[in-house]
């Protein structure tokens, strides 16, 4: 009897726990729904206000990244629209519109490289692999090692398979070396980068409103972050300089929105 008792309460829980899920979900599609009519309506603030409340709930995508980036872009606040273009960049780095709207956005702000510093050629391979997302990175990286493995394997067995594998695995390997500095340099991305959204920031030589201006970024500008403290952070621009601005000036691409 208290085992039977026991799955009916269990049962019970399991019904409202789907329940409760089902009508949150249902609540974000009645939100996104009312953003796209405002934007649709040209009515952008309010559009902004119902694609925020949705990023909220935790739901994440490129065409909502791409739709807030648009409404932005439309209010004037330039710096808000590259960081949310940015956003979309990062799910949907292959979308045409997405890339044009982005360069224009720039363009407007006279922003020039938005390439993290580093060696020609390892820009060369942000290039070479920049329409792929973290996803598509993690797949090649798993079947090139796969490949491997099995090549290896076969080897041990067929004469052909290891004579083969003499060529195929020093170019297998040059092509998942260049994948995986692709992929360590996009979780670097994902992690560490922001983007000016203020007028113009200060950097300074030091965490301190005293401290000596060293360059100053305008609305927009893509920078790495590299130190924080409550109230500085401490960040790298495209081309290596360092200095520290005030946090309120940016906002990290991912993390805290």
């Amino acid at each position: 009897m208290k085992r039977l008792l026991f799955c009916f309460v269990a049962l019970i829980a399991v019904f409202f726990s789907a329940d409760s899920a089902f009508c949150a979900e249902n609540n974000v599609n009645q939100i996104f729904k009312s953003a796209n009519s405002f934007y649709q309506e040209a009515k952008y603030d309010q559009a902004i206000l119902e694609y925020e409340k949705v990023i909220n709930q935790g739901l994440e995508s490129g065409n909502l990244y791409y739709n807030l980036a648009n409404c932005y872009f439309k209010e004037g606040e330039l710096g808000k629209a590259v960081l949310n273009y940015e956003r979309a960049k990062t799910l949907m780095p292959a979308d045409s519109d997405l890339k044009s709207n982005y360069d224009y956005a720039r363009s407007l702000l006279n922003l020039g490289s938005n390439e993290f510093y580093g060696k020609h050629w390892v820009r060369s391979l942000d290039r070479l692999f920049s329409a792929w997302d973290i996803n598509s990175l993690t797949i090649s990286l798993s079947l090139l090692w796969a490949i491997v493995f099995l090549a290896l394997i076969l080897g041990l067995f067929f004469e052909k398979v290891k004579r083969a594998s003499k060529v195929i695995l020093p170019l297998t390997a040059v092509l998942f070396l260049a994948l995986f500095i692709s992929f360590n340099r996009k979780i670097t991305y994902l992690n560490n980068s922001a983007v000016v959204i203020s007028q113009e920031a200060q950097s300074r030589f030091e965490p301190l409103e005293s401290a000596t201006t060293y360059f100053t970024l305008g609305q927009g500008s893509l920078v790495e972050v590299i130190e924080t403290t409550p109230s500085w952070a401490k960040i790298r621009r495209p081309d290596g300089k360092i200095g520290w601005i005030n946090q309120s000036s940016l906002s990290l691409v991912f993390g805290e929105k």
